[in-house]
């Protein structure tokens, strides 16, 4: 049993910590006394506060309190910031939003806190990546956050197009990138930088001069996707390319110039290639970038990614020293975990893992990686489903895997309105992989509004997460993203993504629609208690904010089901008739048009209205368009709706590529 002590702030409290201190050491005792200022004031009778570190490479803290003595020792500058957080928990303080407002401060001045915590982090890398508009403009804010809830490395993730739907754009990282070094040096963060690259390094107005140095796709060279790495010329302009980007981009600790983000048949087919898989091309192109990071900066490190085609491991390269593996399971099934063989989706990860581990352990390469999507809400459409049990279970594997940093990518069309309890328990998780995912639920919910209100709260969230477990099955031939060459073809090829069953057979979808009456239980029970919960709750302040998210969560499933109820209509469409399609397809429509509708009356910018507006047509208009071409009658009429869905593309993404304007000096070079 823990043994407790009381404590007593009512005379002031006074910090001793070494006056030199800079960096991590520093950041721990402005934030111990920013904090205990909410308290009490300071006084030089009062509650003695001993700061103090090692210099060990751990996160790992120890703190004691005895007779109106708190002694905070880390094991590092940073174990000794992650002691004074805990200690501040300890205390009462929370924080479960990013916002300064969203910080819980306990009452009085009098405590029982244990006498003395002890803790090692289960990961070495907490990671959390921002990844758009909405989250890099906050950094300072995301940056605190994250820091105070123990993560300890910031990964700001970039496209250079102009419409980054799914990752912050350039400009904006080199108008904050000093911000974001600069906050990331306060805390001691690692720094992490980049995405989908690779390909912008071999400019495609070289196609012309110099075909070789691009893929062959069925005997011909083409410039589309990514390279030939084969290629002698070719590799010297991606690595003089590459010099220039981390010149540019300096100051990171592990970089990112991934392949193209497709499902594959972006690698060549050439004859030297054909006998390479993609992995093993994406290394070779990997580890000659990470020959060109080492000559500028020896301690950096660059990432292979396993993802989509690249997830096998390769077989016929090895990574250099200064390689870090990333596995990026992108199309799992997050109905389980990761690791959970009954799911028909992940039973070939663990495998592929584990090969791509050994691999990595094979060399002297850098160890695994792990950037998950339990933030992602492109991923899951605008919203996030409650994933505390999976997370829970995939941190226990990653850790038994051999995972040296878990990663979280936030990314979506607009910001939270309510903290999300996803990130917070991604936080608690990547500290300590053992902790229950139930009292996680609970621990968030007492936080978010307050003990009373606490269990209505994590009943909402577990009736939510048992309607989405159901909703997220799939089966893995339904698993094809998109394979569009360009823009043009999402015209006739929409993509598909997580959760859509076009993929689905008659079968299967009619089984879905059975679980209707399931999910629709459930939802009435996450309504009810979250009802209940504004009834109870002693803090109000984001009752709002987890209504609204609530309203849009219930259409995400008000769509799922029309969108269900259409393709069981176009199966039948021979024997039923297009009238079942029409009225469905309507159906489908106006859950759009309301969804639009909560983007207007919920979400202030205008900019991330839109960009909410251009997610949800990209993943559901657009098949939505395509069908309703289809019933069309041949001739005029048909034609007529496939030049209104050409004009609509056309706007849409013109309109979508002003959102985040990219740099004008950088037209074709990195």
């Amino acid at each position: 049993m823990t043994s407790h002590t009381s404590i007593d702030f009512s005379g002031g409290w006074r910090l001793e910590s070494p006056a030199d201190q800079t960096g991590p050491a520093a950041t721990a005792a402005r934030e111990l006394a920013r904090h205990l200022e909410v308290i009490a004031p300071q006084h030089s009778s009062g509650v003695k506060l001993s700061l103090s570190h090692r210099s060990k490479e751990s996160d790992g803290f120890v703190w004691s309190v005895s007779d109106q003595h708190v002694q905070i020792d880390g094991s590092s500058e940073r174990g000794l910031l992650y002691g004074v957080y805990s200690f501040l928990t300890e205390l009462g303080f929370r924080w479960p939003g990013h916002h300064p407002q969203d910080t819980r401060i306990p009452t009085g001045t009098g405590f029982s806190l244990k006498q003395a915590c002890a803790e090692t982090p289960s990961f070495d890398g907490r990671c959390l990546i921002l990844g758009h508009h909405a989250f890099l403009t906050e950094h300072d804010a995301w940056i605190t956050w994250a820091a105070r809830n123990r993560l300890n490395t910031i990964f700001v993730h970039t496209a250079e197009e102009g419409l980054a739907l799914g990752a912050a754009p350039v400009k904006l990282w080199h108008d904050v990138g000093a911000g974001v070094r600069s906050r990331c040096a306060d805390f001691g963060m690692t720094l992490e930088l980049g995405g989908h690259g690779l390909s912008r390094l071999l400019p495609r107005s070289l196609f012309d001069e110099m075909p070789n140095a691009f893929r062959m796709k069925d005997r011909v060279r083409t410039p589309d996707h990514n390279l030939d790495p084969l290629n002698a010329d070719g590799m010297a302009v991606v690595k003089k390319n590459a010099r220039a980007w981390f010149q540019a981009n300096s100051g990171a600790d592990i970089y990112h110039l991934w392949p193209d983000d497709i499902p594959g048949g972006g690698w060549s087919s050439s004859p030297e290639c054909e006998n390479l898989s993609a992995s093993d091309q994406a290394l070779i192109a990997t580890n000659a970038l990470a020959e060109e990071l080492e000559q500028m900066s020896p301690n950096a490190e660059i990432a292979h990614i396993a993802y989509h085609d690249t997830e096998p491991a390769p077989a016929a390269v090895r990574p250099r020293h200064n390689v870090s593996l990333l596995w990026a399971p992108r199309m799992r099934s997050y109905a389980h975990g990761a690791f959970d063989m009954s799911s028909t989706v992940n039973q070939r990860y663990p495998t592929e893992l584990a090969a791509n581990v050994r691999l990595f352990d094979d060399t002297t390469a850098k160890p695994l990686r792990v950037f998950e999507y339990y933030l992602d809400a492109i991923l899951f459409k605008s919203t996030l489903p409650p994933l505390v049990t999976q997370m829970a279970a995939d941190a226990a594997g990653y850790k038994d895997a051999g995972a040296r940093t878990l990663q979280a990518l936030m990314v979506g069309g607009r910001p939270w309105n309510a903290p999300q309890l996803n990130a917070y328990a991604f936080a608690r998780l990547a500290w300590d992989a053992t902790l229950d995912p139930q009292q996680l639920v609970l621990e968030f919910a007492r936080i978010m509004v307050g003990d009373a209100a606490a269990d209505h709260l994590a009943a909402h969230y577990t009736a939510l997460g048992d309607a989405f477990a159901l909703a997220l099955t799939f089966e893995p031939h339904e698993a094809k993203p998109a394979a569009a060459a360009g823009a043009a073809d999402f015209l006739d090829t929409p993509p598909t993504d997580m959760g859509d069953p076009w993929y689905a057979s008659p079968e299967d979808v009619a089984l879905r629609l059975t679980w209707e009456p399931d999910i629709t239980a459930n939802l009435n029970k996450a309504a009810y208690a979250l009802t209940t919960t504004g009834q109870t709750a002693s803090y109000t302040d984001h009752m709002a904010g987890l209504q609204e998210e609530f309203a849009l969560t219930r259409l995400w499933f008000d769509f799922h089901f029309a969108r269900l109820r259409l393709y069981g209509a176009w199966h039948k469409r021979e024997t039923g008739g297009a009238e079942d399609v029409q009225t469905a397809l309507a159906r489908a429509y106006a859950i759009c048009d309301a969804i639009d509708d909560w983007a207007d009356a919920h979400i202030e910018d205008a900019r991330y209205q839109q960009n909410t507006k251009l997610l949800h047509w990209l993943f559901w208009r657009l098949r939505l368009d395509w069908i309703r071409e289809q019933i069309a009658p041949e001739g005029k009429e048909r034609e007529a709706v496939r030049a209104e869905r050409e004009a609509d593309m056309v706007a849409r993404f013109a309109a979508g590529g002003d959102l985040w304007t990219t740099s004008p000096d950088t037209p074709d070079t990195p």
